[in-house]
């Protein structure tokens, strides 16, 4: 069948880079591994940091897909095990290895497991990445190069009070659903875009150091995409446009509640606050619109959850009991950690029933998600 759908962008919606995908309780992880899933881009962010106008652009889409033996893509019923979901080898050979090589499973850029990435030395390029991994992490670095990061999760940095408009960073963790918005200078020679391994914990996922892409001068990559006529490197440094802030910018109001969520799991499935999902139960969550919510998210597992929530932003507060202050809509919490968020319901259009799980798609499935209604 077909659902039409209208989305209005309000003028005054935070430019930035956001996804989409398809979120049938109990198949989430077998349809985005399968590549259910897209970009949206939000235009705008050159009005607030004009340096970026004058960059080449890359939308760039991580996922892991189906490759090689192991993953099993027909129906594969519940077993109770943990970690076994539809499309998904049972159990987890091998766990406390976060190096280990994925099973039955390929990373692509953009579809391609050997991507190309045309930039010539000194250019700069700004990247747009969304991890569409259903359950994979990425520590994103380039040999040579340092990351400049002007937004994370479709906001800018400077969002939050006190923040400059660009973090340099030599690489950083995007957990599935994450997206990053960086600006990357070529050095004077080949070089690539990879993948750190990420130790999820000792009962967590592998995530194996993987090279995402190779980037190179253009005329060195027979079949690269050409570069635009008149796009040159630019010098212009990324500093914000006066008068022109970003659209959530601004204090905040004490918290009008302050809420524990907390990630447990055993062999039976996953939970939060006790309680698995279930599509009839009611909300674990009633707030009231107009407010801020001080939350702390414990993850009292042994492996990573990434704290995930649909229609708002949170600030974070700290994560690891480490000072932090970003706007975000997923945040990872490490195995026994936990992160303190301001959930942020102020905006008038955010009334009703949406959902918040952990973003690695099987957990989720397995009972990782809750409802939260904003009346």
């Amino acid at each position: 069948e077909t659902l039409h759908y209208r989305v209005a962008i309000p003028r005054g919606h935070a430019p930035g880079l956001y996804w989409y995908h398809p979120h049938s309780h109990g198949e989430s992880f077998y349809e985005v591994t399968n590549g259910m899933s897209g970009a949206i881009v939000v235009e705008g962010i050159e009005r607030h940091l004009p340096a970026l106008a004058a960059m080449r652009e890359r939308v760039i889409v991580l996922r892991d897909v189906p490759g090689g033996p192991g993953f099993v893509d027909d129906d594969m019923p519940m077993t109770g095990m943990v970690g076994a979901t539809r499309g998904r080898r049972i159990g987890r050979p091998a766990a406390g290895k976060p190096c280990r090589a994925e099973q039955g499973l390929q990373t692509t850029l953009n579809r391609q497991p050997a991507a190309r990435i045309g930039i010539r030395p000194g250019e700069r390029q700004f990247f747009r990445v969304v991890n569409a991994s259903a359950a994979r992490y990425f520590d994103l670095s380039v040999d040579g190069s340092p990351l400049d990061v002007v937004a994370l999760d479709g906001v800018a940095l400077d969002a939050a009070q006190g923040n400059a408009p660009v973090r340099r960073v030599s690489h950083l963790l995007l957990p599935p659903a994450g997206r990053a918005e960086f600006v990357v200078t070529a050095p004077d020679h080949a070089t690539v875009l990879r993948s750190a391994c990420v130790d999820t914990g000792k009962a967590g996922d592998a995530a194996p150091a993987v090279v995402l892409a190779q980037l190179d001068d253009p005329a060195h990559l027979l079949g690269a995409s050409p570069l635009p006529v008149g796009v040159a490197a630019s010098a212009a440094p990324i500093v914000a446009a006066p008068g022109n802030p970003p659209a959530i910018a601004g204090p905040l109001p004490r918290p009008a509640a302050r809420r524990r969520i907390r990630f447990t799991e055993d062999d039976r499935g996953f939970y939060i606050n006790g309680r698995s999902y279930a599509m009839d139960a009611p909300p674990l969550v009633v707030a009231r619109s107009g407010t801020v919510e001080e939350w702390t998210v414990e993850n009292a597992t042994d492996e990573d959850h990434a704290f995930h929530i649909h229609q708002v932003h949170f600030l974070t507060e700290a994560v690891d009991d480490a000072p932090a202050h970003v706007w975000l809509d997923t945040v990872n919490v490490r195995p026994h950690r936990r992160a303190r968020l301001l959930l942020d319901f102020r905006d008038p259009i955010v009334r009703g029933t949406f959902l918040f799980h952990c973003h690695i798609l099987d957990h989720e499935d397995q009972g990782m998600m809750a409802t939260i209604r904003v009346e």
